[in-house]
């Protein structure tokens, strides 16, 4: 049987090599981008929209909570062209009023709106058209 002796010495330098690896692996996985997000925000023929949400026709599907101020963030959107549709829940005193009724913009085969999302982060304001 042919074997070999490692003394402590190469002991050190093969778990030092280990550790190099390592480290090397991790960088490289760290290089990416970050997470893509999606903020901005969403009214109704130009006016704030108070509440309700917004969701992408993505895969999978992606979408965020509207803010009292309009605002929205969506994270972890992958890159691409989507479509985009108002939700606009139970909120009873949403803002502006006429968004309540809206069906053109519920259905992701009505909507006319369309964005374009790259990665990193995109400011994207939304504006939903009567």
């Amino acid at each position: 049987m042919i074997g070999c002796k490692a003394g402590i010495g190469s002991r050190w330098a093969a778990g030092l090599g280990c550790l190099v690896l390592l480290a090397s692996l991790m960088m490289v996985s760290g290089c990416g981008k970050g997470p893509t997000i999606v903020k901005g925000t969403a009214s109704y023929d130009g006016k704030p929209l108070n509440g309700g949400a917004i969701n992408f026709n993505s895969k999978p599907g992606r979408g965020g909570t509207i803010q009292p101020d309009g605002k929205f963030e969506i994270k972890d959107v992958p890159p691409g062209k989507y479509k985009v549709i108002l939700d606009p829940g139970t909120k009873e005193d949403l803002s502006p009023a006429e968004a309540k009724k809206d069906k053109k913009n519920t259905s992701f085969e009505t909507s006319s709106v369309e964005i374009e999302v790259k990665e990193g982060t995109n400011t994207i304001d939304v504006n939903f058209k009567p």
